[in-house]
């Protein structure tokens, strides 16, 4: 029964804070006679940046944290890794839902922060090409205090 409610608040802990961010910025054009595509990606992206910030401190020098594709509890353990820098990014597939937890050891006390959220590209239709774009995902594996 503990489990079963550890795994349910994390879950709700991951659903309430999560900061994930999907608009894509896609230009938008009415004269293609005159249009030059230079806020046009025309390579569709495979795979794109995603960041992640920690609390690294004076106390925290480094914190242990685990990359998941899907859900932290239900989701397959894609990496894990040691951060030194208060952020980091990595180059991840696109169209994925990605979630983490970071490990931290502060003051004797283990704490465990958790965030997910979607690496989506989008394309659109411009004249005669097809703009791509991809979301900025930052994953915030920070501690609130």
């Amino acid at each position: 029964m503990a489990v079963i409610m550890k795994r349910i608040f994390w879950l709700l802990l991951l659903l309430f804070t999560s900061c994930e961010q999907e608009k894509v910025d896609l230009p938008n054009v009415e004269d293609c006679d005159h249009y030059y595509y230079e806020d046009c990606n025309t390579q569709e992206p495979f795979e794109s940046g995603v960041r992640f910030d920690f609390s690294i401190n004076r106390q925290t020098h480094f914190v242990v944290f685990e990359v998941y594709k899907g859900t932290v509890d239900e989701g397959s353990l894609f990496f894990t890794d040691t951060a030194f820098d208060a952020s980091v990014t990595y180059i991840m597939p696109v169209n994925e839902y990605y979630s983490a937890i970071a490990t931290y050891q502060v003051d004797g006390k283990t704490i465990k922060v958790i965030d997910g959220g979607n690496l989506v590209k989008q394309g659109k239709t411009v004249c005669d090409s097809t703009c791509w774009g991809v979301n900025e995902l930052v994953l915030d594996l920070s501690i609130r205090q």
